[in-house]
């Protein structure tokens, strides 16, 4: 069964999942009651490891699916909400997504890209909450 179709994206695979609806709704909710999630509590709900290179690529590519349909919708980065258990802050990746939207110019300094998310997560959580 299947020999014949091509080989599948971790995009498609996550996007076809039950957790990618289940990611977004955690979201949402957080959103809604403008509170943060940690990237542990998406890699539990998708069936991940609590840490390593694996969890942070396959979260990674989660959120990078749910920034792209909260953009398409003209809505701020859903992925604000997501932070590291361990200095509550956003990873390299969410900055990333950002550049590539054209939300924060190449090369942003830190201090820029801190304000950025904080504008972002503040956003979301207008967004999300009204």
């Amino acid at each position: 069964m299947g020999a014949n179709r091509p080989p599948q994206s971790a995009e498609d695979k996550w996007r076809r999942s039950k957790a990618y609806p289940r990611v977004y709704a955690l979201l949402i909710q957080a959103a809604e009651q403008r509170r943060t999630v940690t990237y542990g509590q998406i890699a539990e709900i998708m069936g991940l490891p609590p840490a390593g290179n694996l969890m942070g690529s396959m979260v990674g590519v989660m959120l990078g699916l749910v920034t792209e349909t909260e953009h398409r919708c003209a809505r701020p980065m859903l992925s604000a909400v997501v932070v590291s258990s361990t200095n509550q802050m956003p990873g390299s990746g969410f900055y990333g997504l950002a550049e590539a939207n054209g939300s924060i110019p190449p090369g942003a300094s830190n201090e820029d890209k801190r304000a950025f998310w904080q504008k972002e997560r503040d956003r979301v959580y207008e967004e999300w909450s009204s």
